[in-house]
């Protein structure tokens, strides 16, 4: 018998005999344990967090724009409509944000109630995610003996910690952070949905859940750039959690994980062609971060970091000495021992976290999802600001579900028969804490002139703290207290020694001294300090006009009013239609017999602001003109006729 024969007649008896047998792969989808909790309990725990954040953050509903502010929304032509919609993304760098602006505008226009009321519902959304999203993952099998029993009210002490957290606080009470805050909530769902995508019980909800999550994380891209990590953290989510921390089990739902790809291939191909291209991301004023900014370098700016880094850790357990507008020391060498300890810190907790993320996975899952949402903004690229507390609002989500985990296991060790009453005792007590300590900064963030007090006593060496200290009291009517504060920033400026001394700031400084020091009718020492303006900041759009108005008065007082006509020529370069510097136009050009000249700006002047007509300042120089024709016209009829030869 040959063999071809042999192994057809073992076939026959043995069909299996002398085949490979497949290798099986992971199976796609993870059954949850435990019956899910009542939808009226489900309901319950998110009415009574949405309830807590109302109840901390309402003496933030108060706040006035402060900071960024001004350029976001009140200078800003895209807030003051939302149609077309193809306006946000041709002209935004994030759109979703700058969409909800202007539907904030529509509701009130600069009534800044609607955009401190927004902030607030996206941080009660983003909480009662976060809750759904504990829940579910407390169900995984990895945690069905440990967790399973309390998931619920494991996952509302974690819903509750991040509502209440001061970490959160400039999240939501500052509004132009709204682009924290809907990428927190966009990224959030993104895990939800994936966990969905996973677990779901029918087939349909999990090809739902898997088309949902690319439409999310599109949503949280175009609410800041950071949702780049969300592929990253999807991956992480399921190393740590699902797979238990072991690679070859995370093989099957690589493909789910691959959705949220698209939409970062597109978007950011969408938006690096238009920055090299257009050109419209690159203008000297909007330019705050990249590798082309040149206050200090990447290796500069990755040193500093590290300590800010560990910084931004403190305060997760010990959140004492917040402060919007920090003034960080700039680490000049990376071998300084500022840098040196904490980095020793971060690499022993990542060697930690790595080592015990499958007995921890809860401690792992939350240094190592900070550590990723922080790589882009606390790394090598380096940004202005080095010290920023609302970077910290997604990472603080992986907190909370970590510090709750560990609660409970606190809770079962203190008390093995009955340690469901201990978990609620020390959730109440952290909980309690917390929202005290976070309405007593919402009531600062409530009240501007309190908020730029309290970050003055905490940066005092910072010049740009003080700037906008000076302008409050000057927009206050406060006079000599913007002029002391003003003073003293200057002289920080001068020094040179904070990370802000530079010259935008400085540039600002000097205009509103100069404008203080000219209502004081000080006009030499007003006209020095718009030169320095000018000087140091000229190339900023809305100092320079300014500036050169300022001057133009201060000529007009003296006299020189071929000067005061340059300066105002100057100023109307920049905002053609201001009707008080066209006025003052007009006004010089008469006193230096160019009626012509005035009547064509006059005429520009109504054209644009027809509402002015009959003020008293445009019936005034109308007058003078006439007067001036009449002048002209009585000349010629008394000039004697030419005698013939």
């Amino acid at each position: 018998m040959g063999k071809a024969s042999r192994e057809k007649k073992i076939r026959e008896v043995a069909p299996d005999v002398g085949r490979k047998t497949p290798p099986r792969l992971p199976q796609v989808r993870v059954a949850l344990a435990g019956d899910a909790p009542a939808a009226w309990l489900n309901g319950a725990a998110a009415l009574s967090v949405a309830v807590l954040v109302w109840v901390i953050y309402q003496p933030s509903l108060s706040g006035e724009f402060v900071f960024d502010d001004h350029n976001a929304i009140l200078q800003s032509l895209l807030v003051r409509s939302f149609l077309p919609l193809s306006r946000f993304l041709t002209h935004s760098n994030r759109p979703l944000m700058d969409f909800s602006f202007a539907v904030n505008y529509a509701q009130g226009e600069y009534d800044t109630w609607w955009f401190h009321a927004t902030n607030i519902a996206l941080h009660a959304i983003t909480a009662i995610v976060l809750y759904f999203l504990a829940l579910r993952t407390l169900r995984l099998p990895a945690f069905a003996d440990r967790y399973a029993a309390w998931s619920q009210p494991i996952a509302w002490v974690a819903a509750a910690i991040f509502a209440c957290h001061p970490l959160a606080t400039e999240t939501v009470a500052y509004v132009s952070s709204r682009s924290e805050g809907l990428a927190g909530l966009f990224y959030l769902l993104t895990l939800l949905t994936y966990s969905v995508a996973i677990s779901a019980d029918q087939p349909s909800t999990r090809n739902r859940a898997k088309y949902a999550i690319p439409v999310l994380t599109a949503l949280a891209l175009a609410s800041k750039e950071i949702a780049a990590t969300i592929p990253l953290a999807l991956a992480l989510y399921d190393f740590v959690f699902v797979a238990k921390g072991d690679l070859r089990h995370t093989r099957g739902r690589a493909g789910v994980i691959a959705y949220s790809l698209i939409p970062l291939l597109l978007g950011g191909t969408y938006f690096v062609v238009r920055a090299f291209v257009s050109g419209t991301l690159s203008t000297p004023y909007q330019q705050s971060a990249g590798f082309g900014f040149d206050r200090y370098t990447p290796l500069q700016y990755f040193s500093t970091q590290i300590g800010v880094v560990a910084h931004y850790l403190r305060l997760l357990v010990y959140p004492t000495g917040l402060n919007f507008d920090y003034d960080w020391p700039l680490a000049t060498s990376p071998f300084s021992v500022r840098v040196a300890l904490p980095l020793l810190f971060l690499v022993a907790a990542t060697v930690v976290a790595v080592r015990f993320r499958r007995s921890h996975p809860f401690p792992a899952f939350a240094f190592l999802f900070t550590a990723l949402v922080l790589a882009p903004t606390s790394s090598f690229m380096p940004l202005a600001d080095l010290a920023v507390e609302r970077r910290m609002y997604i990472p603080l989500a992986g907190f909370a579900l970590c510090a709750a985990a560990v609660a409970a296991d606190l809770a079962r060790a203190l008390a093995k028969v009955r340690g469901l009453p201990v978990l609620i005792a020390l959730a109440v007590a952290t909980v309690g804490l917390f929202s005290t300590m976070t309405r007593a900064r919402a009531a600062q963030w409530g009240d501007h002139l309190a908020l730029y007090e309290d970050a003055v006593r905490k940066s005092p060496g910072s010049p740009r703290v003080r700037l906008n200290l000076g302008v409050i009291h000057l927009n206050a009517g406060r006079r000599d207290e913007a002029y002391d504060v003003l003073f003293e920033a200057k002289r920080l400026y001068d020094e040179g020694k904070s990370i802000h001394a530079f010259p935008r700031i400085g540039a600002f400084i000097y205009y509103n001294l100069g404008a203080i020091l000219y209502i004081r009718q000080d006009y030499d020492a007003s006209m020095e300090e718009m030169r320095r303006a000018i000087e140091v900041g000229g190339q900023y759009v809305a100092l320079r006009p300014r500036s050169y108005a300022v001057m133009g008065h201060i000529f007009r007082h003296r006299e020189n009013y071929a000067a005061a006509e340059e300066a105002f020529i100057e100023a109307l370069k920049f905002n053609r239609d201001h009707p008080e510097w066209m006025h003052a136009l007009a006004d010089v050009q008469i006193a230096q017999g160019k009626v012509p000249d005035a009547r064509k700006t006059l005429f520009r002047l109504h054209h644009t602001h027809p509402e002015i007509v009959d003020s008293e300042e445009s019936a005034r120089l109308r007058q003078l003109i006439e007067d001036w024709n009449e002048e002209k016209r009585r000349s010629r009829r008394q000039k004697p006729a030419a005698v013939p030869d």
